[in-house]
């Protein structure tokens, strides 16, 4: 449907686990134009949560009834990943628009189907991009928009965390370590932020992929747990290392160019232009300070508005969700292949994400 250009945006979270108890709602509340009308959750503990946050808040146990009893704007899908594709779906029908937390899909299938939803409903599909807009992040693309270290040519960026978020150990880190619903481990979870600032920051389409995948720490799950990637674009190159493995908890990196380079320490960035002082850029939040970024999240709301307002405008988060997508599906064949390019793109028939293959088995990962 088409919302009035003045009137706030009505709209429903599904799933209501600490995504959107802790980032989603608090980002929906403080941002002003925005109301949230029902939750829908299969769970009775997590309805019962939602009840107490959203006492005004109409709750469903299922999607279908939220999408038939309610006069939306949006959908707010805060979902593990498996179900995203299939509430998605259910969301065009109505010609409601969504905003999806990554990874939008798990196979080419899934995103074939949800472009087409995109297109058939006339619907703005906006994934959660939020690291693009903290405020460090945010501070670098500046820095690279005014040309201070000339065109990139390679962006490092590490990604270290002692588990997965939700949880100090694997059984609380719930569906992270699960392959069924989360398709896969960090590569497909921190994987998607990093595909996303490559893309970001690089301004170019990805074309090649190598990529390693291991388990170091939760060795009894079938999702690895640490990535190295590489990532071949034209005329630069991404590299990550990505792991919940890691003794200390950080986010650091480095940004090159033809005439300097910007390196990230959490929460400093040092720019270093030939001939010139370093300049020294601090923040009062680390990277990674926490799990949740509700601030980060209102940011972004901003962009989301844009796309469900102008239909001239929708379309690119999408785009850049699409090749997320396309890039999480060449790390895990890449992997399959120990380690050898593969190219970015959508084979006729291509399995789902997180390593499964196509008899449904979890690939190797090292030990």
């Amino acid at each position: 449907m088409s919302p009035g250009r003045g009137r706030p945006l009505r709209g429903a979270i599904v799933g209501f686990g600490n995504a959107a108890a802790k980032a989603h709602l608090p980002a929906w509340e403080h941002a002003g134009g925005y109301n949230i009308l029902a939750v829908a959750d299969a769970s009775k503990e997590r309805l019962e949560a939602a009840s107490q946050s959203l006492p005004q808040a109409r709750l469903y146990d299922s999607v279908g009834d939220l999408l038939a009893a309610e006069k939306l704007d949006f959908l707010d899908i805060a979902t593990p990943p498996a179900s995203h594709a299939d509430i998605i779906a259910k969301a065009a029908q109505h010609k409601v628009h969504v905003l999806c937390e990554k990874p939008l899909a798990l196979s080419s299938e899934e995103s074939r189907t949800i472009e087409a939803a995109a297109a058939g409903g006339k619907i703005a599909i906006y994934t959660v991009d939020n690291w693009k807009f903290a405020p460090l992040l945010r501070t670098v693309h500046r820095l690279l928009t005014r040309g201070e270290i000339g065109r990139v040519r390679s962006v490092e960026l590490q990604i270290l965390r002692r588990t997965p978020p939700g949880g100090a150990v694997a059984q609380e880190a719930g569906w992270r370590l699960d392959a069924r619903l989360a398709g896969g481990g960090i590569a497909v979870d921190h994987g998607w932020h990093a595909f996303y600032l490559l893309q970001h920051l690089i301004g170019k389409p990805p074309l090649r992929v190598c990529a390693r995948l291991e388990r170091r720490k939760f060795l009894d799950r079938e999702v690895e747990d640490t990535a190295e990637i590489e990532v071949e674009f034209p005329g630069a190159s991404g590299r990550l290392f990505l792991t919940w493995a890691a003794e200390r908890r950080a986010n650091t990196g480095r940004v090159v160019g033809e005439q300097g380079e910007i390196e990230i320490a959490d929460d400093r960035l040092i720019l270093s232009v030939h001939r010139r002082e370093k300049v020294v850029y601090t923040f009062s939040e680390p990277l990674s300070a926490a799990s949740y970024h509700p601030q980060w999240f209102e940011s972004m709301l901003d962009d989301f508005r844009k796309e469900v307002r102008d239909p001239l405008v929708r379309g690119a988060n999408l785009r850049e969700a699409l090749t997320c997508v396309a890039l999480v599906l060449a790390t895990y064949r890449s992997h399959r292949s120990e380690g050898a390019p593969v190219p970015v793109s959508e084979p006729a028939a291509e399995e789902p994400s997180g390593g499964t293959g196509a008899a449904g088995e979890i690939p190797s990962a090292t030990g």
